[in-house]
């Protein structure tokens, strides 16, 4: 018996220290999963932060546009108001520069000197006016002033959030950076040639410049050129903020749905996710497109005015090498006013597949076998009563309409032109 008895002592003393070493074994794999969780998590985002949100903002910083932050000093926001005020002054002041100068403005709403002594020596009447000074100065003005509200008072981080998110939510952060950025080096290579297509190849046309002395000369065209390169980089820069967003929360709802469909997301977590991506949505409806409007009416104006006085005076003012300056300077305007436009037409895409997300899971009886009828209904509702679009100047932008705006844009252009060029 005693034997016996220790020997049992000793079996369940190894039994005992077995367990207790099996128990420390899957205590340390249980710590070291949730490290591997969470390495992946600040892995992203640290990538997210040094690759593309620290540069991103500041180059918007450059132009006083970067989002004020929420636990930033009282100091450093009247420091970011000041830059913007001085960049506001910076820009009037290059206003009035341009009308002095008649610089670079469209050609149906004000024309340099040369072409009002052809038009007034052919017998046509001059087209120099200041309305189109002041009717394009006034919106690019409102577009920048517009951008400061948004950025300064109404961002409170959201852009921060929603990059975030994405870069989370992704399965290829590096592919989603190398995208942003090439779409950032897209829009930033029309803008370096849109300003060299734009740049003055005469100085002389302007009878006030050629009234000072040949030092003020340089120093009012060095000026004014660094000043029109501002308002070109201004403009460049909104335009392509909107662009990125779009195409980050074109990313983010796709990821949702393939997410649902494929029930890698709780139904309930994926329902909150639809909401703070529609809260998203808003905020680039409401906010983000309204200094987008401004600078998209610019330059349609700016397309069709500098599009009808070429037709109307080609062959008289147009038949040297500035006809290829003057047709790049139209397409490269054109592409770069269309181009959020497209934009949030895919955008808007991708919010109307998600409205048959629930028919879709219900097609897939093998990946939502375990789940009640309930849930499936739940989602059913859920996603046919969502109403969600990309808007522009409040109104849907989607691919059919946009495509058909442009066809009747450019068949009453075309016939504007024509009968402009008879009439001629």
């Amino acid at each position: 018996m005693p034997h016996q008895f220790s020997s049992v002592s000793i079996n369940d003393i190894k039994i005992i220290s077995n367990s207790s070493s099996l128990a420390n074994t899957m205590t340390e794999i249980s710590i070291n999963d949730r490290r591997n969780d969470h390495e992946p998590t600040s892995a992203v985002l640290d990538y997210c932060k040094r690759k593309f949100l620290q540069p991103y903002t500041l180059i918007l910083s450059i132009v006083a546009l970067n989002p004020t932050p929420t636990d930033t000093t009282y100091l450093r926001v009247v420091i970011g108001h000041m830059q913007s005020c001085f960049v506001v002054i910076t820009l009037i002041f290059g206003y009035c520069l341009q009308c002095l100068s008649t610089y670079r403005f469209d050609r149906s709403l004000t024309s340099n000197r040369q072409e009002i002594y052809i038009t007034q020596k052919i017998g046509l009447p001059p087209h120099e006016t200041p309305i189109g000074c002041i009717i394009l100065s006034a919106l690019h003005l409102f577009g920048y002033v517009s951008a400061i509200i948004v950025w300064k008072f109404f961002e409170q981080e959201q852009q921060k959030n929603l990059i975030e998110r994405v870069f989370l939510m992704t399965k290829q952060p590096k592919s989603l950076c190398r995208t942003l950025w090439l779409l950032l080096t897209f829009e930033f290579t029309i803008f370096i040639l849109f300003y060299i297509c734009t740049k003055p190849i005469d100085w002389t046309n302007s009878e006030w410049l050629q009234k000072l002395d040949q030092y003020w000369q340089v120093k009012v065209k060095i000026t004014l050129s660094t000043i029109l390169f501002i308002q070109d980089f201004l403009e460049v820069i909104i335009l392509s903020n909107y662009c990125i967003e779009s195409y980050l929360l074109r990313i983010y709802i796709t990821s949702l749905s393939e997410k649902l469909l494929l029930h890698s997301i709780d139904i309930l977590h994926w329902m909150r996710e639809t909401l703070e991506f529609y809260t998203l949505l808003h905020r680039l409806n409401y906010y983000v497109s309204v200094p987008v409007g401004f600078l998209a009416f610019r330059s349609i104006v700016s397309v069709f005015g500098r599009c009808l006085y070429m037709f109307k005076y080609f062959g008289v003012l147009y038949s040297n090498h500035k006809t290829i300056l003057n047709v790049a300077d139209i397409l490269l305007q054109l592409l770069l006013c269309l181009l959020p436009f497209f934009m949030a037409a895919s955008l808007t895409q991708k919010c109307k597949i998600i409205k048959s997300i629930g028919h879709r899971i219900r097609g897939r009886p093998f990946v939502y076998q375990n789940s009640s009828n309930e849930e499936l209904n739940t989602v059913l509702l859920f996603s046919s009563s969502l109403e969600m679009s990309a808007e522009l100047f409040r109104m849907p932008i989607q691919y059919n309409y946009l495509c058909f705006v442009l066809l009747s844009c450019s068949i009453t252009f075309l016939t504007i032109a024509v009968y402009c060029n008879l009439s001629a």
